[in-house]
């Protein structure tokens, strides 16, 4: 299978058994006592941990990479938490952590790739005598192992690639695994023997000799380990193996269980020495149709571009062909090759050489290539395998940069259309993991920034909060280029267009009103106007709707200076003023921040009468200052401009808006407005509030009528109708053609 089957089905709902242990998971407090601290104490005595609940545990406790020595705890009492397989493999558990599980009876463990683990720690390893499966990959723990004897002698499948461990170790080790049907010793062997495998040459079904230093005694030893199903004799090294036609004519012959075979990095096409025995590969019938699988499925092996392996008695499930010169072949006998001919044996790469950071990016960048130029026909397979791939190498950076770049082009039309919601997601946190683990990469950054802005708004709320702190991180840095710079404002602009309440109030507190300020002030002490200064002013006004913690951010940085700044450095910029002053209507609409607005009265005052932008900027203009009236005459200070005179201008500019005036904004709420309509003692205020009223529900009647039933404007309405019939007959005009509509629209209503 080649993984594609699978893929297709990414949309089925996550088992309910998975969704509970996932719950369990984020919730620890309903399987064990938490301190204070956060700290996992011990099990609840309810509480008793199958095995299958406790592997998956420990699965997903390992994700973070962060093992923790209180939850390992938690696995001492056997007879409360059973463990069988434990997968940590790419954290940071330590020797210690080793030691809480020593008397659990492991089936399989994995520590590859655990750095903090020191060869003290073997000595739990080897108290594990029910151990199957042992992967030690990457670490020094088995570097304690003293030549001795090892308990787990029970052992099918061994990783020891990398570890450093000596050619006497690794034979004394080796020759007590009567069981041991996989070794792995990846960059190992040093010296092309293989005689360690004496003892295991009966049992032994798979064999990976990855970047091993092999000779040509070395690859005789080989055609004598006859049961072997899979053999790996690939290399990431500049100097070849130098297969030859030879070797692999004796392997085919001897090797009758053969299944699998990865020559990647280690093939080297005709004539590379000129040597006569030298790898042949024949040219085919070209006038032949048929494709590899065809011929496969019809039993024919012997036209294989590969004189070598033709003799094989039946097709490879696998051939590795990655990075071999000349070796871009499609007529070969595998089920599944490993190689750069075409988009199926670079996936195929892709999903072989995941752990393999050489190889990996070899195929990354072939793919690349590939879907930017061709019409892939297996999108969400790769989209799927370069997500794996990327999270398994995070500070990679041209892993990184390489899959995010085939990502950008996965996440454009028309690839898009073929991924599912869950591999969407999978994009997103790869691409937000790229972004944390790698911040100096403005390349990186880049290809992120620009995939990312692809799946907005919605595909990203999801993970809003830690996209927001990615953000503002990036555009607090040092280097950042524009175009990264004007996509990350851009992508603010728009979470905090999609999150509401407390979310909002969360994003000022992660940084957004400082940063934008920030932004907004080096554009003014540069003289320099751009899209950016215009979306950061956006981003404030939005992030400040309803949200007076937000709005008391913007006032206490500056925010108000930089008002009257860009106003007067920017004149005729129509979409940033009328940006400023839908912020300072927010602003307005808060009490405590009111004062600060008074010595601005006159400059809210001229723009009462602005028409560069239709009324928005005369209409916030009239509301900063209705808001700031509607305190009464003794919070006025009588060193601003008279507050008579201030009443008679906003009645001017109100009579010269067309009530039909279609709107460019989104109440969410009508509360601020609606309070305005209660101050009876400036009826100017109740004035602004009705004609917006009245304005929004005639241009949108189908959104802004039940609106405002719903939040009793109706009742406040008839209110100011009843105290204005006469005295303000325009405003009681107003309010009786805005109840009158909403009975229309929505039908009768019953007054309180």
């Amino acid at each position: 299978m080649t993984g594609s089957n699978m893929i297709n089905n990414d949309n089925n709902p996550i088992p309910l058994a998975d969704q509970l242990i996932g719950f369990i998971a984020n919730n620890p407090s309903s399987f064990c006592v938490m301190s204070s601290n956060g700290e996992h104490v011990k099990l609840r005595e309810d509480v008793v941990l199958c095995s299958s609940i406790s592997d998956k545990l420990m699965s997903l406790h390992a994700e973070s990479e962060n093992v923790s020595e209180s939850f390992m705890k938690l696995f001492t009492d056997t007879n409360k938490a059973h463990l069988k397989r434990m997968e940590v493999a790419n954290t940071n558990i330590t020797d210690r952590c080793l030691m809480y599980v020593r008397k659990q009876k492991l089936v399989e463990l994995n520590l590859s790739n655990c750095s903090n683990l020191t060869p003290c720690g073997f000595q739990y390893v080897n108290e594990q005598t029910e151990l199957q499966v042992l992967k030690l990959e990457n670490t020094s723990i088995i570097q304690g192992y003293k030549n001795g004897d090892v308990s787990f002698r029970r052992l099918r499948l061994l990783n020891l690639s990398s570890t450093g461990v000596e050619a006497m170790q690794l034979y004394c080790i080796v020759r007590q695994l009567e069981h041991l049907k996989s070794l792995d010793v990846s960059n190992i062997v040093k010296n092309g023997d293989l005689m360690f495998l004496d003892p295991v040459r009966s049992t032994l079904k798979s064999l990976v000799l990855h970047d091993c230093i092999l000779v040509q005694h070395s690859l005789e030893y080989l055609c004598k380990l006859v049961n072997l199903s899979h053999l790996d004799i690939s290399s990431t090294s500049d100097d070849k193996l130098n297969i030859k036609t030879e070797f692999l004519k004796c392997l085919c012959q001897n090797l009758q269980n053969l299944m699998s075979l990865d020559l990647s990095g280690n093939l080297v096409e005709k004539g590379i020495d000129g040597g006569g025995d030298q790898l042949d590969m024949t040219d085919l019938d070209h006038e032949s149709a048929e494709t590899n699988a065809e011929r496969i499925g019809k039993g024919d092996l012997t036209s294989s571009r590969i004189e070598g392996l033709r003799g094989l008695q039946r097709p490879l499930h696998f051939l590795g062909l990655l990075n071999c010169p000349g070796c871009d072949l499609e007529n070969l006998p595998a089920l599944k090759v490993a190689g750069e001919a075409n988009e199926d044996q670079v996936l195929n790469a892709i999903e072989a050489y995941t752990s393999r950071s050489t190889f990996l990016l070899k195929a990354l960048n072939v793919f690349f290539e590939v879907v930017r130029t061709a019409n892939c026909k297996q999108i969400p397979r790769a989209a799927n395998l370069i997500v794996v791939g990327m999270k398994t190498h995070l500070r990679n950076c041209p892993i990184q940069i390489s899959g995010s770049a085939s990502l950008y082009h996965i996440c454009c039309e028309p690839y898009q259309l073929s991924l599912s919601f869950k591999t969407k997601r999978l994009i997103i946190v790869a691409l937000l993991d790229a972004m944390e683990n790698n911040p100096k990469s403005l390349t990186l950054q880049r290809n992120c920034c620009l995939t990312l802005y692809n799946q907005l708004p919605f595909n990203l709320q999801f993970q809003y909060k830690r996209f927001t702190k990615i953000l503002i991180n990036i555009i607090n840095s040092e280097g950042i280029d524009n175009l990264v710079e004007r996509l990350c404002v851009f992508m603010c602009n728009n979470i905090v267009c999609h999150v509401e309440g407390e979310e909002k109030k969360l994003m000022g507190k992660l940084g957004v009103v400082k940063s934008m300020l920030r932004l907004i002030k080096k554009r003014v002490d540069r003289r320099t106007y751009d899209e950016v200064m215009e979306t950061a002013w956006s981003t404030l006004w939005n992030v400040t709707d309803e949200t007076a913690d937000n709005c008391q951010m913007f006032v206490s940085g500056g925010g108000l200076h930089l008002f009257q700044q860009c106003r007067m450095l920017y004149p005729d910029r129509q979409e940033l003023l009328r940006n400023m002053m839908g912020l300072m209507g927010n602003v307005a609409e808060v009490p405590f921040l009111r004062p600060d607005l008074l010595y601005h009265v006159e400059t809210f005052c001229v723009l009462l009468f602005d028409k560069s932008d239709g009324i928005e900027v005369s209409y916030n203009a009239a509301g900063v200052l209705s808001h700031i009236l509607s305190d009464g005459p003794h919070k006025w200070d009588d060193r601003v401009t008279g507050r008579v005179k201030i009443i008679e201008k906003i009645q001017t500019a109100i009579d010269q808006w067309d009530i039909k005036t279609k709107r460019n904004i989104n109440y969410r709420s009508f509360e601020p407005i609606i309070r305005l309509l209660d101050k009876s003692h400036t009826p100017i205020c109740q004035y602004w509030a009705v004609w917006a009223l009245t304005n929004l529900c005639h241009v949108d009647p189908d959104k802004y009528c039940s609106l405002l039933r719903k939040e009793g404007g109706l009742e406040k309405l008839l209110q100011v109708l009843r105290e204005h019939q006469t005295a303000f007959p325009k405003l009681a005009d107003l309010a009786n053609r805005t109840i009158h509509l909403n009975k229309e629209i929505l039908g009768p209503y019953n007054f309180q």
